[in-house]
């Protein structure tokens, strides 16, 4: 099926390659429809995302990954991290399971399993950007390792430039770094960093507010964006945004459950 999907160019033939692929299961099905996710052409991405969704609900763990969901969105994170761990017994390359528990072991200040999590779903799936970002966070927060953060962000920013939950989340990245920044000794290259990286959350977070962004009692609440409240350009962003925000938007963070992250 996979070379067949390769040189089938009639979309008839293509699709019901696509969904037959995603009939079977298979770890090889799953990275080529991955793959096909990331195509020039809009019709296959759209098609190819569909598939992957369908072979999200067929996987014998979906159950307990959307428990775990329900678990996050009542701030029950550990028991949270127990049923994506579940999800994940039965199926290893469930790669938003990963993804999402990633998340949930930041919220329980667990950063080194939250990045060994980011790092395993990166590897099952390049495309995620919920782990990309939450990588290049627990980069900042556990190691301090600022710079490989943003360089690892600024090298997945292409394939993401149209999503506004990544232009979101790369604010939070850059949040986190003017944080830790402001905690060096003050010099002129410090001083030089600290307003190129607080120009970029800015311009990340303002970004993903043009691009349909509307969570704003996420952003004023958000821990990872705390280096920035309390300026003239925060004020003046909350100015310019709409005073009646859209729905919350899934796939962002969350503020934590503690005030430490």
């Amino acid at each position: 099926m996979l070379k067949a999907l390769e040189k089938s160019q009639e979309p008839n033939a293509w699709q019901q390659l696509i969904y037959a692929l995603a009939n079977t299961g298979s770890p090889k099905a799953r990275a080529a429809l991955q793959k096909l996710r990331n195509s020039p052409d809009e019709n296959r991405r759209n098609v190819a995302t569909n598939a992957l969704q369908n072979m999200r609900y067929r996987s014998p763990g979906f159950h307990h990954y959307n428990m775990a969901q329900a678990l996050v969105r009542e701030k029950k994170y550990k028991e949270a991290v127990e049923q994506f761990g579940l999800c994940l017994t039965m199926d290893p390359e469930f790669s938003d399971a990963l993804a999402e528990r990633g998340l949930a072991q930041m919220h329980l200040e667990k950063y080194a399993e939250a990045g060994a999590d980011f790092h395993r779903c990166l590897e099952l799936d390049p495309a995620n950007h919920l782990a990309l970002t939450g990588e290049c966070l627990t980069l900042v927060l556990s190691e301090g390792k600022w710079e490989e953060a943003i360089r690892k962000l600024e090298e997945g920013r292409e394939q993401h430039a149209a999503n506004f939950i990544f232009q979101y989340n790369a604010a939070c990245v850059y949040g986190r770094v003017v944080e830790r920044l402001t905690k060096e000794p003050e010099s002129p290259a410090r001083n030089e960093q600290l307003t190129k990286h607080r120009q970029k959350a800015f311009a990340d977070l303002k970004k993903s507010l043009e691009m349909g962004f509307g969570d704003l009692e996420l952003m004023k609440a958000d821990s990872d964006l705390a280096s920035l409240r309390g300026t003239a350009e925060w004020d003046e962003l909350l100015k310019q945004t709409p005073s009646n925000p859209g729905p919350r938007a899934p796939g962002a963070r969350r503020p934590p459950a503690t005030p430490g992250n």
